[in-house]
């Protein structure tokens, strides 16, 4: 069984997938009633996410590991299926995924094993992921509030807020982000190790900054050299002056883990 979240304002969504039946909870089904476009648009979104590699291994066994033996067949019919390709959308497409692997799309049935899981989507959205190209996982505190002197929480806290921060990001449907600083490859692999239900994770890991620069959260008096400021249980930003400082900083954040490195090269006026 899978189950599939939702948010919309204070309003959470829950939609459970069992075999052939969809099940709405109650607020999703007081929706349909009170607001039946948004009842639509969330069925669309939501079950749009079933085909996440995120998700294809069961939610409710949120400690299985991305690429365990998960060589489960599940075919989704009736679907209506947008590729991302900018084509009209196909109705009562069908898909066979097996493990985390798309197998097979189809403009219609296909015929199956009967081994073979089987969801009936009943028409509503199958679509790929979304990627999200610049995110802050690690920022749960409003940027007002940093910038005017505040702090991040108390780690235990702050840890809960970034792992809520990661699953909303899921059932949002962004199954792939890149995170543009702070997030550390801690989190990442928490993530693929099924700790936590959240995308992937492409890390820059530590900002680089010249001191004053964006990147610089040090107080007015300063460091010299080569000086970290605090992003809570995040991963600290690198404040560099000239090439020797920046090549020492970013082989620590490839050292640390990094896809790709972001440089703060300017004065961050906001």
């Amino acid at each position: 069984m899978y189950e599939i979240q939702g948010y919309y304002k204070h309003i959470e969504f829950k939609i459970k997938l069992k075999g052939c039946q969809v099940t709405e909870d109650a607020p999703l089904q007081k929706a349909r009633k009170r607001m039946p476009a948004l009842h639509s648009a969330c069925l669309a979104l939501l079950s749009g996410l079933v085909v996440s590699s995120s998700v294809l291994y069961n939610p409710l066994n949120p400690r299985m590991p991305r690429g365990a033996a998960t060589m489960v067949s599940t075919l989704f019919t009736n679907a209506l299926l947008i590729d991302g390709t900018g084509r009209e959308a196909v109705r009562g497409a069908s898909v066979l995924v097996e493990g985390e692997s798309i197998k097979q799309v189809s403009p219609g049935s296909q015929e199956m094993p009967s081994e073979v899981q089987r969801i009936d989507l009943g028409g509503r959205a199958l679509l790929p992921g979304l990627i999200d190209a610049h995110v802050h996982m690690v920022i749960t505190t409003d940027v007002a509030t940093l910038l005017s002197g505040g702090s991040f929480p108390p780690a235990v806290i702050h840890t809960i807020q970034v792992k809520d921060a990661l699953e909303k990001t899921l059932a949002a449907g962004f199954t792939t982000v890149r995170d543009a600083g702070g997030a550390t490859r801690e989190m990442r692999e928490a993530v693929e190790q099924g700790y936590i239900n959240g995308p992937r994770l492409l890390l820059s890991c530590g900002i680089l900054s010249q001191t004053g620069g964006h990147g610089d959260f040090s107080s007015s008096s300063g460091s010299s050299g080569y000086g970290l400021a605090s992003w809570g249980i995040g991963a600290p930003s690198a404040v560099c002056d000239g090439v020797p400082d920046v090549i020492k900083a970013t082989r620590q954040q490839l050292k640390n883990g990094a896809d790709w490195i972001k440089v703060m090269a300017g004065g961050g006026v906001m």
